[in-house]
């Protein structure tokens, strides 16, 4: 019960803390390797990452229940983590085609 007692925006602060550490492994892990293949795009992703970590707690304050648009934040961010993360694995092994192979019969 102490929780709700807490002001909102220490909430909003945790949550959106809470939040940011919840994905950061796998956002480094995967901003790394696809540094490694692609590293202008890797950090204009990493641009757009930074932008939607900063919406986060404005979204988690609009609205009469807390978090109702908080998915514009973090869906954008799981899908460009998962992509960073199979483009990188699949340049690294060998699994992607260039445009010269994908060209020739």
């Amino acid at each position: 019960m102490r929780y709700f007692q807490v002001p909102a925006i220490i909430r909003n602060a945790e949550r959106s803390a809470g939040n940011t550490a919840e994905q950061l492994p796998l956002f480094v892990l995967s901003m790394w390797l696809y540094g490694c293949v692609r590293p202008v795009t890797a950090g204009v992703m990493g641009g757009i990452e930074l932008i939607l970590i900063a919406v986060y707690p404005i979204l988690y304050g609009f609205g009469k229940k807390h978090g109702k648009f908080l998915p514009a934040s973090t869906i954008p961010r799981y899908i460009m983590n998962e992509y960073m993360a199979v483009a990188s694995i699949m340049t690294i092994f060998g699994l992607t085609r260039t445009a010269a192979a994908a060209s020739s019969p």
